[in-house]
């Protein structure tokens, strides 16, 4: 107990400037997202609760090196061995002080955080607390061991920096290296498909790292799976470094390692992962850059000898051994290369397959919809489906046999409306479970094939239950008891008329309108949408939810509550802009836009479309332009029709939503007008149907 607090004391210097510093940056931070002008409105991914832990972990290096150094200098070392205490309990005292320190820290800054958003109001997924006290105080403690065997090892600080960076990172390294390599030649694997062995997120430490090189692992680092399984590397190493601190001859200190064999091997192995970068290529060893970071790889091995052994005799000696380094480079080589292959070899036949998942085709962007959440629970078990995700798996493997730059993203220049991308685990009969990324032929079938399963057909149905909501928009302006008003009338009603809220499960077929642009008709037609966002026990959500036609009930309650925000004369204001922008007075700096969305027009004999109407007018823009000339007509012939609408509630007719907004750069003023729903006699709808019309084709054209 007292050599504990002798080494509280001893790593103070080190322990109450990193608390302050962490815990000042939290408030500061965490302060402005509660307490400031732009506060907070949605939840935070659990790694974003305490940005400042993620480097805060790895200062468990400088507390080892810190409460380890008397094993860097003789007399200390000597001094410390010879107190009447054993080594073990010495071992003990400095890693529980560390404990203390960091573990302290961690709570304070969770906990200052926790108070923040209580007193801010701000949303956050209460789980994530105790989540990210056990995430951070396991990582730093595995980054702590690292350290200590490192320490262990050693006789200098160059030596234990080198043998901690081997310890922490070179298993992690040597993974990620694979895996990258795998995925670089097999696009329809991400690195959301990767097998357990090849996850570089699973140990919570190196996956602090990994995240900053890969995003789509923000929002998933911190889950019991990984904490759990990163409980057991850290009891191995820590275990270790107790057994290594007891066998170590004092006389180490001062000196490179306790042994020549582990200096060779530091060296050999710093090498190895310079030579491992190699492998980012398809080829390597066979371009001039592959030439340099060999002989980079070379002089890393070279300086690391010298500056342990301090003897270019010995250096040369050694240099042989360089070669295990390259050994080791190219297989890591050949291992991609056997995984490839694997990977390419074998698919599986819709007969071998038991079920098939899909984890959400939003997976890879950071996020999920509520949708998501529900479909990646259910195991699709139906025939048709299963043959068709094996078809187009085969179709996709052989499309990489063929052009292996062949690329499967969701920014893939070839995406279009008609395909879709989705992560998929497939289930074998044999208890197997292959996870790819694939390309499906058409998202039309794989909805009516994955709609002949009643889950999905309530999965795609299901709103989120308004408990777990944290947050929700639909108009700036709107009250949060009008925003409750709005989602109950329309949950109320999408529930008797079996709405799908998600346009991804919708038919995406193009409707083309007897004009020749693409339009949505009838009980299709979109208002507005609704934003939502929250948690189901620790998974977050976010959903736009769109406001269409087929609830009436709904657009009226929502077409009142834009209306009733609606500033007073804005209709005649709009035509005063018009003729201030078509007129000789006006300053080049001068701007005005308009949005207009056309609901129930009449374009031809099919049911009625919704039109989009958006016109901008500049004195910046060369008035002789006939796109200009264009624009300027049919503003003006848009503002006097508009200037004798109504407003109105009522979505069985035609209406128009109305936006606009301008700039006077005479006082440098910018006003917006917020939408106001509009309804007109039959003999303006006619001319308004007219005015959309063209414009939609003259906008076509672009003059």
């Amino acid at each position: 107990m007292k050599m504990y607090r002798e080494m509280m004391r001893k790593l103070a210097p080190i322990g109450i400037p990193l608390a302050l510093a962490t815990l000042l940056y939290t408030l500061i931070t965490n302060g402005q997202a509660c307490l400031g002008a732009a506060r907070l409105q949605t939840a935070t991914s659990a790694i974003g609760l305490t940005p400042v832990l993620v480097y805060y972990a790895f200062s468990a290096v400088l507390f080892a090196f810190y409460g380890f150094s008397f094993l860097f200098k003789r007399s200390s070392s000597d001094l410390y061995h010879s107190m009447p205490i054993s080594r073990l309990d010495l071992y003990l005292s400095v890693t529980l002080a560390t404990v203390t320190w960091m573990g302290g820290t961690i709570v304070l800054n969770v906990l200052l955080t926790l108070g923040l958003y209580l007193v801010g109001g701000c949303p956050f997924v209460p789980v994530y607390i105790p989540m990210s006290i056990l995430f951070y105080f396991i990582a730093s403690m595995l980054i702590y061991a690292a350290a200590a065997i490192g320490c262990a090892l050693s006789g200098t600080y160059f030596m234990a920096l080198a043998s901690t960076g081997i310890v922490l990172f070179l298993p992690r390294f040597i993974q990620f290296i694979l895996a990258r390599g795998l995925i670089l030649q097999i696009p329809i694997i991400g690195w959301l498909d990767l097998s357990a062995w090849l996850d570089p997120s699973t140990n919570i430490a190196t996956g602090l790292v990994v995240m900053q090189t890969r995003n789509v692992f923000i929002p998933q680092i911190i889950n019991m799976h990984n904490i759990l399984y990163s409980l057991i590397p850290m009891f191995v190493e820590l275990v270790l470094a107790a057994w290594l601190f007891i066998r170590r001859p004092s006389e180490t200190a001062d000196h490179g390692t306790a042994s020549k064999g582990w200096s060779l091997a530091v060296s050999v192995l710093l090498a190895f992962t310079v030579l491992m970068l190699l492998n980012l290529n398809k080829s390597p060893f066979t371009s001039m850059f592959d030439a340099a970071l060999i002989a980079v790889a070379l002089l890393v091995f070279v300086l690391c000898q010298f500056i342990t052994l301090h003897s270019i005799k010995t250096v040369l000696k050694s240099l042989p051994y360089f070669l295990v380094s390259v050994a080791l480079a190219v297989g890591g080589y050949f291992c991609i290369n056997s995984m490839v292959n694997e990977a390419l070899v074998y698919t599986p036949k819709p007969a071998e397959i038991a079920s098939v998942s899909f984890r959400g085709h939003d997976t890879v962007q950071g996020g999920n919809e509520y949708t998501s959440l529900l479909l990646e629970k259910i195991h699709f078990t139906n025939d048709s489906l299963k043959k068709y995700v094996a078809e187009n798996l085969s179709s996709a493997v052989d499309q990489i046999k063929a052009d292996r730059e062949k690329n499967y993203t969701y920014t893939d220049s070839n995406y279009s409306q008609y395909t879709v991308i989705e992560p998929v685990s497939i289930t074998m009969q044999n208890g197997r479970t292959y996870r790819r990324t694939i390309e499906f032929s058409s998202m039309d079938t794989l909805n009516e094939l994955r709609g002949e399963n009643a889950e999905f057909q309530t999965a795609i149905h299901s709103l989120p239950p308004v408990s777990s909501i944290q947050y929700m928009r639909a108009n700036n302006l709107f009250k949060k008891d009008e925003l409750n008003q709005l989602w109950n009338a329309y949950t109320t009603e999408a529930a008797t008329v079996n709405v799908v809220p998600n346009d991804y499960y919708l038919d995406h077929k193009t409707v083309i309108s007897d004009y020749g642009f693409s339009v949505t008709r009838g009980d299709a037609q979109q208002a507005e949408n609704i934003y939502v966002t929250g948690y189901i026990g620790n998974d977050r959500y976010s959903m736009q939810v769109p406001i269409r036609l087929e609830t009436p009930k709904t657009v009226s309650l929502m077409m009142q509550m834009y209306n009733s925000y609606a500033k007073k004369g804005s209709l005649t204001k709009l035509q005063e802009s018009v003729k201030h922008m078509l007129s000789p007075l006006v300053l080049e700096s001068d701007s005005l836009s308009i949005s207009m969305d056309c609901f129930n027009v009449k374009v031809d004999s099919g049911k009625p479309v919704y039109l989009n109407s958006n016109v901008y007018l500049s004195a910046y823009r060369n008035k002789d332009d006939q796109y200009s000339l264009k624009s300027n007509k049919f503003a003006q012939a848009a503002s006097e029709i508009l200037a004798r609408g109504t407003p109105t509630d009522d979505c069985s007719g035609m209406f128009v939503g109305l936006s606009w907004s301008d700039y006077d750069s005479s006082n440098r003023l910018s006003t917006d007008y917020s939408t106001l729903y509009l309804s007109f006699t039959p003999e303006d709808e006619a001319a308004l149907t007219t005015l959309f019309s063209n414009w939609q084709i003259t906008s076509m054209n672009g003059y």
